[in-house]
C-alpha cells in the first residue's frame, strides 16, 4: 500500500512538472515538488517496513527491490537539488526514470536475494550502499545529458520557441551538473567496488573470479573513470562529456539489471547459502 501511495505521489509530481513547462504557472513547481518528497517519504517508509516487518509487506530481496532503493535516491537527491536550484523542470526527465524504477522493481523477473545475510556483513553492505549511491548520481547524470544535447540541438537550429527548452537551465548550468554528478557518483563507485573485491577476498579467498557481474563493473568504471580524468584534466565539457556519460549509464544498466536478469552470477548462490 505504502508503494502505491509512493508511485501515486511521484506520478502526480510528475505530471505537475510537465504541466509546469507549458503552462509556466509559478506555483507548479512547487506543489510538483511537494509531492515528489512525499512520495519519498512513502517510499522510504515502504523500504523500511520490507526489512523489519517483512510479515506485513512481504520479504525485502535485494535484487528485486535494487531498482525501487536507487528510484528512492534519485528522488530524494533530486528533491534535495530542486530545493536550492532552479532546476525543477529537470523533473520532467528525471521523474519518470523514477517512475520505471518502480515499475521494473514490481513486474521484472529478478531472482530473490534475501536481505539478512547482508547485515551480518558490514562490507557486504558498505559495499551495496555505495553502488546504490553511485548508480543514483549516474542516473540523474544520464538524464542532464539527455536534457544537454537536446538543448544544444535546440540552440543550434535556432529553435527557441519550444517552451520547455526556454524554461530548463542554461547549458552551462546543466554541464556544471552533470559535472558534479559524475564527480560525486565515481567515488562511491570507487568505495563500492574496493569493498565488494575486498569481500570476495574473504569468502571466497580470491578477489577476482571472473564473474560476469564483476566484468562489466570494472568495464562500467573505466568509462566513468575516463570521464572523471578528461573532465578534470583535458577539461571535457559538453557535448562529449554528455555522451561519455550515457555510455556509462548504458554499462550501468548492462551490470545493474542485465546481468541479474539474464546473466550466470554467484553474488546470489552466495546469498542463499548465507541464509541456510
Amino acid at each position: 500500500m505504502l508503494i502505491v501511495l509512493a508511485f501515486l505521489c511521484y506520478f502526480l509530481g510528475t505530471a505537475g512538472y510537465f504541466i509546469c513547462a507549458y503552462s509556466r504557472q509559478p506555483i507548479l513547481p512547487v506543489v510538483a515538488w511537494w509531492f515528489v518528497v512525499v512520495g519519498a517519504l512513502f517510499h522510504a517508509l515502504d523500504l523500511l517496513a520490507s526489512i523489519f516487518f517483512p510479515q506485513y509487506v512481504g520479504e525485502f530481496s535485494l535484487h528485486s527491490d535494487a531498482l525501487s532503493i536507487v528510484s528512492l535516491l534519485v528522488a530524494a537527491i533530486f528533491a534535495l537539488l530542486a530545493r536550492h536550484r532552479p532546476i525543477s523542470l529537470m523533473g520532467t526527465f528525471i521523474m519518470p526514470f523514477v517512475l520505471l524504477g518502480i515499475i521494473g522493481a514490481s513486474v521484472l523477473p529478478f531472482e530473490g536475494v534475501p536481505m539478512r545475510p547482508i547485515f551480518r556483513h558490514g562490507m557486504i553492505l558498505f559495499h551495496i550502499a555505495m553502488l546504490f549511491i553511485a548508480y543514483a548520481f549516474f542516473s540523474l547524470s544520464f538524464s542532464i545529458s539527455l536534457v544537454y544535447l537536446l538543448q544544444e540541438r535546440k540552440l543550434k537550429r535556432k529553435d527557441l520557441k519550444t517552451a520547455m527548452t526556454l524554461l530548463f537551465p542554461s547549458l552551462e548550468v546543466l554541464d556544471r551538473l552533470n559535472h558534479r554528478c559524475v564527480l560525486i557518483g565515481f567515488p562511491f563507485m570507487t568505495a563500492g567496488l574496493i569493498a565488494g573485491f575486498g569481500a570476495a577476498q574473504v569468502f571466497w579467498k580470491k578477489f577476482w573470479t571472473g564473474d560476469p557481474k564483476e566484468i562489466l563493473s570494472i568495464l562500467t568504471w573505466c568509462v566513468y573513470a575516463i570521464l572523471f580524468h578528461q573532465r578534470l584534466a583535458l577539461g571535457w565539457r559538453g557535448r562529449k562529456a554528455s555522451i561519455v556519460a550515457i555510455c556509462g549509464f548504458i554499462s550501468v544498466i548492462a551490470t545493474f539489471i542485465g546481468v541479474n536478469l539474464y546473466g550466470e552470477t554467484h553474488h546470489v548462490t552466495f546469498f542463499h547459502h548465507q541464509e541456510k
